[in-house]
């Protein structure tokens, strides 16, 4: 009986889809996700352990990590991973070659560590240096200075902060943005702050192009204009993306694929308005394109499509922003490299665009041009989950037909196989030992084994 309650909950949980995903945030090449009930997931690429499960192997599916219940807060680097505690704890994992993760050492770390003893940690963002905001209002920064990017007034390429330094004196400080060599910075009196690299004019001070010829490095952190009005930002690896409290759009820095949107393909030194719209929400940069969402829950994006990353169901190039699906209602977006990610306000979570070490999380490695809605499992990860029945499917992955092995020589009343929306993408009748599976889309799905009133499950990808 137990074992029957059991599975019935996990069916009932695939059948709930993804409507659990609070936070988001993907990295190059992994992402992270958060769950209602605290717990954390990651899955893609983990060569240097940013998945934080303990080794180096990479996951196509959403994989936990550890048994907490309690995380608030996630944000995927480049090979990197952090994220908050409900107590207020920073903790940090993956690469760590230039300190980043700010735990005193140049170690990669496979499992999350704490940073510091600190529980007052609130945001953190990381490239190859790591900028945080605390609950007090003080910025903090750690990690590569090649080009005075930790706003300390220094610069070198051989000497790290190893661990957390306060970043000045001021207590106002509302959102921090890492860049590859740069830092943007809001304070929660509406003024804009930049330091570091300059050479495509994501410091938005009017200069660009070598710093050698003209062009010097910002090593503190230095007003951007005179605007009071700045409500949100992000900044990718050279580009950013701002939104004033009048719901408009601005964009600067480099510009050659069309990120920032204003029909160019020209870098802009100072802040762009992008379009005459007055109703942006959300927005973030990327490493070479650009997301957004509006006021009315549509999603946009725009720049680099070689992935098809924008959305649009091509991989061409966009250079003003473009509407993704007719959706109402987006929520939320956060990417760092060549892949999408974005949360919709029923908790649905959909990735799309580069996918070659299975960071969409939808159990293949191949690039989708269009969202794609990733399920919030219980147990996707368990290794265990096959031990739950007595029949099994084979080959795994499947191209063309799955075989039913019957190992206790049941009799099947029916079969049927639910996609991970919880929509039954098959069913059929009687004892039957091969499914022709070559109309299914790739990825991962649940085959459902009814014999003598009892419910069976298994799960097989489809290649």
């Amino acid at each position: 009986m137990k074992k029957i309650i059991t599975l019935l909950v996990l069916l009932f949980a695939f059948q709930m889809n993804a409507q659990c995903w609070q936070k988001i945030s993907a990295g190059s090449s992994h992402t992270l996700g958060l769950k209602a009930d605290g717990t954390l997931w990651a899955w893609g690429h983990n060569d240097t352990g940013q998945l934080g499960i303990g080794n180096t192997n990479n996951k196509s599916i959403p994989t936990r990590v550890g048994t907490g219940t309690n995380w608030v807060y996630v944000s995927a680097s480049y090979d990197t991973s952090f994220a908050i505690k409900a107590d207020g704890t920073l903790w940090g994992w993956g690469e760590n070659t230039f300190y980043r993760i700010g735990d005193g050492t140049p170690t990669n770390r496979t499992a999350p560590v704490q940073i510091g003893t600190a529980t007052n940690w609130l945001s953190v963002d990381s490239k190859n240096h790591t900028v945080a905001i605390k609950t007090d209002g003080t910025l903090w920064a750690w990690g590569f200075n090649s080009t005075g990017q930790l706003g300390n007034g220094t610069s070198s390429n051989d000497i790290y902060v190893t661990t957390p330094v306060q970043v000045g004196t001021d207590t106002n400080w509302s959102a921090a943005c890492a860049g590859s060599d740069a830092t943007i910075a809001l304070k929660n009196n509406g003024t804009l702050w930049a330091c570091g690299d300059n050479d495509y004019g994501q410091l938005g001070n009017g200069l660009s192009g070598n710093n050698n010829l003209g062009n010097p490095l910002v090593l503190v952190l230095t007003q951007i204009g005179t605007a009071t009005d700045w409500q949100k930002i992000s900044l990718g690896n050279t580009h950013n993306l701002a939104v004033k409290t009048n719901g408009t759009l601005w964009a600067w820095g480099k510009n050659d694929i069309g990120q920032l949107g204003d029909g160019t393909t020209s870098l802009k030194n100072i802040p762009t308005q992008i379009g005459t719209g007055t109703d942006w929400n959300k927005v973030s940069a990327t490493s070479s394109h650009s997301l957004a969402v509006k006021t009315d829950g549509t999603l946009w994006a725009w720049g680099n499509n070689n992935y098809g990353q924008i959305g649009d169901g091509t991989t061409v190039n966009k250079t003003t922003p473009t509407q993704i699906g007719t959706a109402t209602n987006w929520s939320e977006t956060f990417s760092r490299g060549q892949l999408s990610v974005a949360i919709k306000t029923d908790g649905s979570f959909y990735g799309w665009g580069y996918n070659s070490y299975g960071q969409l999380g939808d159990a293949t490695t191949a690039h989708k041009n269009t969202p794609t809605a990733i399920a919030c499992p219980v147990t996707l990860s368990s290794e265990d989950f096959s031990d739950l029945t007595s029949f099994s499917v084979y080959p795994n992955p499947a191209n063309d037909f799955i075989s039913i092995k019957n190992d206790s020589n049941l009799s099947i009343e029916f079969i049927s196989i639910i996609d991970l929306t919880g929509k039954k993408v098959f069913e059929q009748k009687g004892n039957i030992s091969s499914i022709n599976v070559q109309q299914l889309e790739s990825g991962l799905y649940i085959i459902q084994i009814t014999s003598e009133g009892k419910s069976h499950l298994s799960k097989f990808i489809k290649g």
